[in-house]
């Protein structure tokens, strides 16, 4: 099921943030804004949401994904890093 999260984009809502959140602990996709369209993301470490995206998307398995993390040393490249395929 679909649900949507209207974010305000300067001043977030903590209850927002915390929905989406719980939809990705859920196992659950995002999709969420980028500087040119919108960005399908799931948790990290979720194989099954990667399959979804890649299905819908209809992406094959040599295609690169990005990791974005809060954390910079989480990944060591400023919090955003590339993955070839499941990682």
């Amino acid at each position: 099921m679909a649900r949507y999260y209207d974010v305000h984009p300067v001043n977030p809502q903590p209850r927002a943030i915390a929905q989406a959140v719980a939809t990705l602990r859920d196992g659950g996709l995002i999709a969420y804004p980028t500087d040119s369209c919108y960005a399908l993301g799931c948790a990290i470490g979720n194989r099954q949401g990667l399959e979804r995206i890649k299905d819908i998307r209809k992406l094959d398995h040599r295609h690169p994904y990005a990791r974005i993390s809060p954390v910079l040393p989480t990944w060591g490249h400023g919090g955003v890093g590339k993955n070839r395929g499941h990682g």
